[in-house]
């Protein structure tokens, strides 16, 4: 994607489009010009229904993190830009911020209810890994869901270690794992598994945990 010629961008795949939406250069709020976004609804359009949709940007619309909160600016843009193309996507992705977030967005969509993941993966490398905001004195915990209001839920973070993201597309769902691994000075520490989540394409839902594709039952009588 670094060989890609402009600053935002469409890459088509087999089995996956991702819109790449630049966000400028703001170091707190995201900022995206009106040209900008006439070309972002024209791509939302236009990209293949039968593929999974994916739509990544710097400034991550949501963040609870304490330094780079999300940037209301960037979810104004991407909502606006989702409610009058019709087209939701099937995960956003975003970075900015130094550790690891999942959020789950339910909206309502042009048939009903849509579950949409988004996903802060900045910590792959910057040596100031960012903390979470305190909710009553401490951190929240990290193993079970929080709901934040709106239709929002923070599903997981780390915020103690470096880590990736890997996402594993079909063209039945997306599989992402994040994987993460304590900093040790001269040395090279064993990557662990933080958690791993699985979006139905059909669906629009997303789950926690690896969700197993169904095959079609064979109904055992061979055709003549």
């Amino acid at each position: 994607l670094m060989d890609l010629p402009n600053v935002y961008w469409t890459f088509t795949t087999p089995f996956a489009t991702i819109i790449g939406l630049f966000s400028n250069v703001g170091e707190d709020e995201g900022e995206i010009h009106q040209d900008q976004i006439d070309w972002f609804q024209g791509e939302l359009k236009a990209a293949d229904p039968t593929k999974a949709l994916i739509v990544s940007v710097h400034h991550p619309p949501f963040s609870g993190d304490d330094e780079h909160s999300g940037s209301s600016a960037v979810d104004k843009v991407l909502t606006a830009a989702f409610q009058a193309t019709k087209r939701y996507p099937n995960l956003v992705l975003s970075g900015h911020v130094h550790n690891y977030q999942r959020f789950t967005s339910v909206v309502q969509g042009p048939k009903g209810q849509l579950q949409i993941p988004y996903i802060v993966a900045g910590a792959g490398g910057y040596t100031n890994l960012g903390k979470l905001q305190k909710i009553n004195g401490a951190y929240p915990d990290p193993t079970r869901p929080l709901a934040v209001g709106n239709g929002l839920t923070l599903e997981r973070y780390d915020q103690n270690n470096f880590g990736f993201l890997r996402l594993e597309v079909s063209k039945t769902q997306i599989v992402g794992t994040y994987m993460s691994a304590p900093y040790a000075v001269g040395a090279m520490p064993a990557a662990s598994a933080v958690e791993s989540f699985t979006v139905d394409l059909a669906k629009h839902t997303v789950v926690t945990g690896v969700k197993k594709r169904t095959k079609k039952k064979s109904s055992g009588k061979r055709k003549r």
